[in-house]
């Protein structure tokens, strides 16, 4: 079930957002548009390298550390 949701979510993210974009769009000025346009590509590319970072550094030293807790 927890799978089925998690990949249920990261399917349709992308519509989600590109939905809220449409929608929160609408309401700004031109200039304002265009400020977001611009961070986007910058917020997206540090996302993904947090997203990275916590799956090639945090996690493991985080799980390594809760087996020796547990174990």
């Amino acid at each position: 079930m927890k799978v089925s949701l998690i990949a249920a979510m990261a399917i349709s993210g992308p519509w989600i957002v590109y939905q809220l974009w449409k929608f929160i769009s609408a309401g700004l000025y031109p200039k304002e548009r265009k400020y977001v346009t611009k961070y986007i590509p910058l917020s997206i590319t540090l996302m993904l390298l947090g997203m990275i970072f916590v799956y090639y550094v945090v996690l493991p030293f985080s799980l390594q550390f809760f087996h020796r807790f547990h174990g």
